[in-house]
């Protein structure tokens, strides 16, 4: 009973709290309920408000526009232009458009015509190769008929062209022997011979040949010949060898100038070439001339710096002519026409000195040829190849 009594208080507390909820709940429903209300009722009032506006804007339109019938009348030719306007865009992408498609096609049309053209020519190529093939695997068969032929041998026997070939190849003890009837293959041909002999028709490798040729051949006279020279002068011996000296020094130290001078990238060597034939030609002109031994020195001092730079100079100069392909047989060319010129002008120099008894004329001579050669090389140069066509060397 005493725990009846105690839980009684506790049941009574939860009923009102139940009662409570219950209350609470119903009011916040009606309170939703209402504001729900309210909110239809002022969603109604908005839109009688805005069917109003709605309204009331298209009865001023319509008295605007009654009472000025020309705005009207342009508003509706100006949605006319407009209507029109975009008709003819429309048109005008849609000629677009189509003249797009029109140039793909015609564009896949010519690739078409390519692809077939690039089939018929492999067509034909393999059909050229199939018979050129068939051309030869007859006439191998034709050439191995002919080999076979039974020939008659020294003992009065027969025997294949073939077996004999075999016996003849090797010797009797075992060794391979040459035939004297297998000629050597020519693998360069025709066309490649005149493709590399073209520099024969290129002006400045003619000139570069005429030059060195003639520098080379005719200052070379004079240094052989320098103590004859000295002794008809009426020096002596020693006066010669000095001479000979003087020419052998600046020959040296012009090849070593010239060798430095072409590392200048805007200093051509066939420039170089002209500035040592003009100093070698002056000195040749002038050595015969000469009255007394110092001015004797000076010119043969000429002629040796003239002859060492045209020795260092000429070999780029060809080769700047003539290209790397045709280098080694124009300068093998140009070394051998002025071997045979060295060995002409020394015999007739000393059959004409013998002659004149004088250097004097002879000197003069060589002189202005080398001098109109070095002319030569300069014009051809400057006039028939200009230095920016040509490359460095």
């Amino acid at each position: 009973m005493e725990g009846l009594v105690e839980k009684a208080p506790e049941s009574r507390g939860d009923v009102v709290a139940m009662v409570t909820d219950e209350c609470d709940l119903e009011h916040r429903d009606r309170r939703d309920s209402k504001e729900d209300e309210v909110e239809l009722m002022s969603a109604g009032e908005d839109r009688q408000y805005s069917t109003r506006d709605a309204q009331n804007t298209r009865d001023a339109q319509n008295t605007r526009d009654a009472q000025n019938p020309k705005d009207s009348h342009n508003l509706a030719h100006r949605t006319q232009k407009e209507n029109i306007f975009l008709q003819n865009s429309d048109c005008k992408d849609s000629l677009k458009s189509d003249q797009r498609v029109q140039s793909q096609l015609e564009r896949v049309k010519d690739n078409d015509e390519i692809v077939e053209q690039s089939n018929e020519d492999d067509q034909e190529r393999e059909q050229f190769l199939h018979s050129d093939h068939t051309h030869n695997d007859t006439h191998q068969q034709k050439k191995h008929f002919k080999n076979n032929k039974d020939v008659k041998t020294d003992d009065g026997s027969i025997e294949s062209h073939e077996k004999k070939q075999l016996k003849s190849k090797y010797s009797n003890d075992g060794s391979i022997e040459f035939q004297d009837n297998q000629e050597p293959k020519n693998t360069r041909s025709i066309s490649g011979w005149k493709s590399q002999a073209a520099f024969l028709r290129n002006p400045l490798y003619l000139s570069v040949l005429v030059l060195t040729v003639t520098a080379l051949s005719l200052i070379v006279c004079f240094a052989f010949l320098v103590l004859d020279f000295a002794l008809l002068q009426g020096w002596t011996v020693e006066d010669g060898v000095m001479l000979n000296f003087a020419y052998q020094l600046f020959n040296l130290v012009s090849r070593v100038a010239m060798g430095v001078a072409s590392l200048h990238r805007r200093v051509h060597s066939v420039m170089l070439l002209v500035v040592c034939g003009l100093i070698g030609s002056l000195g040749l002109c002038l050595i015969g001339q000469a009255s007394s031994f110092p001015v004797a020195c000076v010119f043969y001092s000429c002629m040796g710096a003239g002859y060492g730079g045209v020795v260092g100079m000429f070999p780029p100069a060809v080769l700047a002519a003539t290209g790397p392909a045709a280098y080694p047989l124009a300068l093998g060319l140009l070394c051998t026409v002025e071997g045979v010129f060295d060995v002409v002008a020394g015999i007739s120099t000393g059959f004409l000195v013998d002659l004149v008894q004088s250097y004097s004329i002879i000197s003069l001579v060589y002189g202005t040829i080398t001098f109109a050669a070095t002319c030569l090389l300069l014009v051809v140069f400057r006039c028939c190849q200009p230095i920016k066509t040509l490359e460095r060397i």
